[in-house]
């Protein structure tokens, strides 16, 4: 009967102190079979022995240490991923808030051409009906054109219209069709008009 004695490695171990969390050392493990006739008859773990002597003895350290490497370069592939991922959702994110932030100064400068008229040769594009029906009354022209406005309106439906205008805007503009309607109907001249609109900006709303 042949019996042989079988050596299997086992284990690797590595320990860091539980003090100072430094590397305290490591250590490499077999397993002891005893065999008769290819029938194990015998197991037992044998005495654990530091690296240099598991080398030594034919401990295959270079494979476990090259799984390591692959689980960490796994791991650093994962975490590439990862990078990468964040990277692209902060741009995504950067842009975003780029665009609000664009969207935000075109409505802000929308908001201020709504509430504060720019002027074209001097002449403010619009003025509030406030302001223009004081620059008229300022200026001896209110009577005029509120009769001139009722004797249109009771002709046809373009003076019904223009009426409608003059007493509903919230704003006067000063290219809109109703004031050139003045103007072409003699009842004013342009140079008045732009008088009326630049006046009318002088006074609070």
């Amino acid at each position: 009967m042949a019996i042989t004695k079988v050596h299997v490695p086992d284990h690797f171990l590595v320990r860091w102190n539980e003090n100072t969390g430094l590397l305290q050392g490591a250590q490499v493990g077999y397993i002891e079979k005893i065999v008769e006739d290819g029938v194990v008859i015998s197991i037992k773990e044998g005495d654990p022995m530091a690296v240099a002597l598991g080398l030594a003895a034919g401990f295959p350290l270079s494979s476990v240490l090259g799984e390591i490497n692959t689980a960490l370069l796994a791991d650093a592939d994962t975490k590439t991923a990862q990078i990468a991922q964040l990277t692209t959702d902060k741009v995504a994110s950067d842009k975003a808030a780029a665009d609000a932030l664009a969207q935000v100064a075109t409505l802000t400068a929308q908001l201020a051409d709504y509430t504060s008229p720019k002027d074209v040769a001097g002449v403010p594009e619009w003025v509030y009906k406030s302001q223009a029906y004081k620059a008229l009354i300022t200026a001896g022209k209110m009577d005029s054109l509120v009769a001139a406005l009722a004797a249109a309106a009771s002709k046809d439906l373009a003076g019904k219209l223009a009426q409608v205008d003059f007493e509903t805007s919230a704003r006067f503009f000063r290219k809109h069709p109703t004031v050139q309607m003045f103007v072409d109907s003699g009842l004013f001249t342009d140079a008045e008009v732009d008088g009326l609109f630049k006046l009318a900006a002088t006074f609070a709303v």
